[in-house]
C-alpha cells in the first residue's frame, strides 16, 4: 500500500512540475521535401513526403488520446497544387500544437508552376501554355530567375499625363500628341490611372489613334464623386500595359491569352537553357480557420519558411483602387461595396497563431492577412517584399456588431474582433509592386494590436495605417501601439499619406519612439508627411518621434479631433511649418513639448534606431 502511494504522488510531481506533459514529450515529426513521394514514410528526411496535407492526414490516423506535439519539417520547394487549409476537420484530434518549420535556407511554399518549351523567335523567346489557350490558367505575373518582370506597358519607365478628360470624367482622356504608339491591337490592354492614394486598372475600349481618345470599359475611380478624372492633379499620371506593340524593352513580357502564347524580350545575359520562368497557379497558399462557434485555439506555427507565387485577380470590370488596397466591387449581381485585395495566406477565428522568420514575397496579391477572429497572434522577424499589395493587413474594414444568435457571455472579449497580435522585428518593402496604394500594414478595426522594431521603406504609399473610419466615433479601435519602428523612402509613387496614418477616434493608442525619414514631394494634389493625422483622428498620444527629411510638414492633421504631442524631434527646412493643419483645430491639438528644428540639407540623428529582424 505504501508503494502504491509513494508511485502516486511520484507521478503527480511530474505531471505538476510538467516532465510527462505534452509541452515537454518531443514532437511527433514528418518531412515534407519538394521532390519527396508521398508514398514514403516520412520519418526521415531520406523519407521524405511530397505533400503537407498527406502527412497531415497520416498524423491523424495515429492511435492516441493524450494531446501531442506535431511538427511538420519542410526542405526545398515544395510546390502546392491546391490550398493548404488547416482546420478543426484537417488537424490530428489530439494535437497540443503544430509547427511547419522549413529546414535549410530555401524551404519554401509556392503556389507557382514552371513554364517550359521555350523557342527563339528573332530576339524574343516565345513558348506556348496550352491551359491558357483551353482556359484552364491566366496570370498577371510572371518571374523569371527569381526577379518579377513587368508586362509590356508603354511608357517604359515612369507615367504619362493626359491631355484633358473626356466628356463624362469617367470612362474616357485624351492622351497627349506624340504619347502613344502607331496603331495596335487593343484587345487585353489596360490603362493604368494614377489617383491620388490609389491607382485605377481598367480595360480599353476604344483608342483614336488620331485624336489621342482613349475610352475605357468601365469607369476610371470608384463611384465616389471624388475619383473623378479632373478631382487630383492637373494633367493626371497613366500609363498602358499589357499589348504586344509594348513589348519593346528587355525584361518585358505579353501573354496572349485566346492562344497561349506567352512571349519574353529577354535581358542581354539570359541564357535560354539557363533561364527559369514561374508564373503562379494558386490563388491561395494557406487557409487557417476556425469558425465563431469553434475557434481554432491549437497554437499553429509557421517558421523559416518561404511564401511565393500566388495570384489575384481584380474584377472583370477592372480594379478601381480606393486606399490601402481596397477597391469598388463591380462583380455582376454583387452588392456594392468595398473589398480588399486578399493575402496569400489566411487566418481567421484562432489563437495563438505564429509567423517567425519567414519570408513572404513574389505575390500577386497581399502578403498575410490576419483578419476576424484572430487573437493573441504573433509575426516576429518576418521578410515581406515584392508583393503586389499590403504586405500585412490585420482586422477588419468593419467591426463586428453584437447578434443575440451569436450567445457571447457578457464578462468575456468578442471572439470576433481582431485582437492581442504582435508585429517585431519584420522588414517590409516593395510592397505595392501592382496596386500602388497599398500600405506596408494596415491595422483596421482591431484593438491591443502591438507594430514595433519594424523598418518599412520602398514603398509607393503609406508605410502603416491604423484605424478605419473617417468620423470620431466609438469603435473597437483602440490600445494600438506603434513604436520603435524605422519608416524610410515611401510615398514614392503616390501622395496624401505618410510614415504612419491615423483615421478615427483610438483610446489609448500611442505613436511612440519611432524613426520617420526621406519622403519626397508629393506627386499627386495633396501632400505627404512623416505622420497624417486623418479625419477622425482623436484621443492618441504622439510621443518621441523623430522625423526628418519631409518635403512638406513632418505632421499634419485633416478633420482630426484632441490628441496630444510630446517630445517629438521635428526637422524642417527654413519657412516650413512643423505641424500642417487642415480643417482642424489647432487648439485640439495639445503640443506638451516639442524640439523642431530648422536644417536646410541632410540630417541625421546622433543616435539611429536599429530595426526589423535581427541579423
Amino acid at each position: 500500500m505504501l508503494r502504491v502511494l509513494v508511485y502516486v504522488m511520484s507521478v503527480g510531481l511530474l505531471l505538476c512540475h510538467g516532465v510527462l506533459s505534452a509541452a515537454e514529450s518531443p514532437a511527433i515529426q514528418r518531412f515534407v521535401a519538394g521532390q519527396g513521394d508521398d508514398k514514403e514514410s516520412g520519418l526521415t528526411v531520406a523519407e521524405a513526403k511530397r505533400s503537407i496535407q498527406h502527412s497531415l492526414q497520416e498524423l491523424s490516423s495515429l492511435p492516441g488520446e493524450e494531446p501531442a506535439r506535431y511538427e511538420i519539417v519542410v526542405s526545398g520547394n515544395v510546390s502546392l497544387t491546391e490550398t493548404l487549409m488547416l482546420t478543426s476537420k484537417t488537424l490530428p484530434k489530439n494535437a497540443a500544437s503544430l509547427t511547419i518549420r522549413g529546414q535549410g535556407p530555401n524551404a519554401t511554399l509556392s503556389g507557382g508552376q514552371k513554364i517550359s518549351g521555350w523557342y527563339r523567335e528573332g530576339k524574343l523567346w516565345k513558348t506556348k501554355i496550352p491551359e491558357v489557350a483551353d482556359g484552364n490558367w491566366k496570370f498577371r505575373e510572371l518571374f523569371v530567375n527569381g526577379v518579377r518582370r513587368p508586362r509590356a506597358r508603354t511608357p517604359n519607365e515612369g507615367y504619362h499625363r493626359i491631355e484633358k478628360a473626356g466628356p463624362d470624367n469617367r470612362t474616357s482622356l485624351y492622351a497627349k500628341h506624340g504619347d502613344l504608339p502607331n496603331a495596335w491591337p487593343i484587345e487585353g490592354a489596360e490603362i493604368v490611372f494614377f489617383h491620388d492614394w490609389s491607382t485605377s486598372h481598367i480595360r480599353i475600349k476604344s483608342l483614336d489613334f488620331v485624336s489621342g481618345l482613349i475610352e475605357t470599359k468601365n469607369p476610371i475611380g470608384n463611384n465616389a464623386p471624388h475619383y473623378v478624372i479632373t478631382h487630383y492633379e492637373p494633367n493626371p499620371r497613366y500609363y498602358l500595359e499589357n499589348a504586344p506593340t509594348f513589348l519593346d524593352v528587355s525584361g518585358e513580357w505579353y501573354l496572349e491569352e485566346h492562344t497561349g502564347i506567352l512571349t519574353y524580350y529577354p535581358l542581354a545575359k539570359e541564357f535560354l537553357d539557363q533561364t527559369e520562368f514561374v508564373a503562379p497557379r494558386l490563388t491561395s497558399l494557406i487557409e487557417i480557420q476556425g469558425t465563431l462557434q469553434s475557434k481554432l485555439t491549437i497554437p499553429v506555427t509557421f517558421e523559416n519558411l518561404r511564401f511565393e507565387h500566388c495570384a489575384w485577380f481584380p474584377p472583370e470590370a477592372g480594379f478601381a483602387g480606393m486606399q490601402a488596397a481596397f477597391f469598388e466591387n463591380r462583380e455582376p449581381g454583387q452588392p456594392k461595396g468595398r473589398e480588399v485585395v486578399r493575402g496569400a495566406v489566411q487566418v481567421s477565428y484562432t489563437r495563438r497563431t505564429q509567423f517567425k522568420n519567414c519570408i513572404f514575397e513574389h505575390l500577386g496579391g497581399s502578403g498575410l492577412d490576419l483578419k476576424k477572429g484572430t487573437q493573441d497572434a504573433l509575426v516576429e522577424g518576418c521578410m515581406f517584399r515584392d508583393i503586389g499589395a499590403n504586405g500585412l493587413s490585420v482586422g477588419e474594414a468593419v467591426a463586428p456588431r453584437p447578434n443575440n444568435n451569436d450567445k457571447i457571455p457578457a464578462h468575456e472579449v468578442d471572439p470576433r474582433i481582431v485582437s492581442r497580435v504582435t508585429v517585431k522585428q519584420n522588414l517590409f518593402e516593395n510592397c505595392g509592386a501592382i496596386y500602388y496604394g497599398a500600405v506596408g500594414v494596415w491595422v483596421g478595426m482591431a484593438n491591443y494590436i502591438t507594430v514595433e522594431q519594424n523598418e518599412l521603406r520602398n514603398l509607393p504609399y503609406t508605410g502603416i495605417s491604423v484605424g478605419w473610419t473617417w468620423n470620431p466615433t466609438p469603435t473597437i479601435c483602440a490600445h494600438n501601439r506603434i513604436e520603435g519602428n524605422h519608416i524610410h523612402h515611401i510615398m514614392q509613387a503616390l501622395s496624401d499619406g505618410a510614415g504612419i496614418y491615423t483615421l478615427g477616434r483610438q483610446p489609448g493608442t500611442v505613436l511612440r519612439g519611432n524613426w520617420i525619414h526621406d519622403v519626397p514631394v508629393n506627386a499627386g494634389k495633396a501632400e505627404s508627411n512623416g505622420i497624417f493625422m486623418d479625419e477622425g483622428s482623436t484621443d492618441m498620444l504622439v510621443e518621441n518621434n523623430t522625423i526628418h527629411q519631409i518635403a512638406k510638414s513632418p505632421i499634419r492633421f485633416h478633420k482630426a479631433g484632441e490628441n496630444t504631442l510630446r517630445n517629438n524631434t521635428l526637422v524642417v527646412p527654413t519657412g516650413t511649418p512643423p505641424l500642417k493643419f487642415n480643417n482642424t483645430k489647432p487648439e485640439l491639438i495639445k503640443v506638451e513639448s516639442a524640439n523642431v528644428i530648422e536644417h536646410q540639407g541632410k540630417w541625421e540623428p546622433e543616435k539611429k534606431l536599429e530595426a526589423g529582424p535581427k541579423k
